[in-house]
């Protein structure tokens, strides 16, 4: 079965072009993109439009296409229930020492926006730690 299903994913793959990781995750990323770009076009009364633009942003940063990052956090507008407000604050407050239509940070405001990703990861990361133990488990657990 396993190796069924490996051989079968392999060929989708490789009709789509995606011959490494990488390409893989690039892809990914296109598609959650695609379909953050949809939320933001249809959702009522922006709905939820500033966690959107986190993600795109943040997408955007991890690619190194900082000026793409920079762009889609400039459009947040700080709603208090957002899930990722405690992050994104951080990040509009960050980019408002920035003059008027920069698009490339200096390096304290840098260090300033990986400062709240690496605070968002952790929150992540404690999330899923204790959802797991929830179950029983452990990171490392099999």
């Amino acid at each position: 079965l396993f190796d069924s299903v490996r051989e079968y994913y392999g060929d989708v793959l490789d009709q789509r072009g995606l011959k490494s990781a990488g390409a893989v995750a690039r892809y990914y990323e296109d598609q959650r993109l695609k379909l953050l770009a949809t939320v933001l076009r249809q959702t009522p009364a922006a709905y939820r439009a500033g966690d959107a633009r986190f993600v795109i942003g943040k997408i955007h940063w991890a690619r190194g296409d900082r000026r793409a990052a920079i762009r889609q956090w400039r459009q947040i507008r700080v709603v208090t229930d957002d899930a990722f407000v405690a992050t994104y604050a951080r990040i509009v407050q960050a980019l408002e020492r920035l003059p008027d239509g920069a698009e490339e940070p200096d390096p304290s405001t840098i260090a300033r926006i990986e400062a709240a990703l690496d605070a968002e990861r952790q929150t992540w990361a404690a999330f899923q730690y204790d959802r797991l133990r929830q179950f029983g488990h452990g990171a490392y657990t099999f």
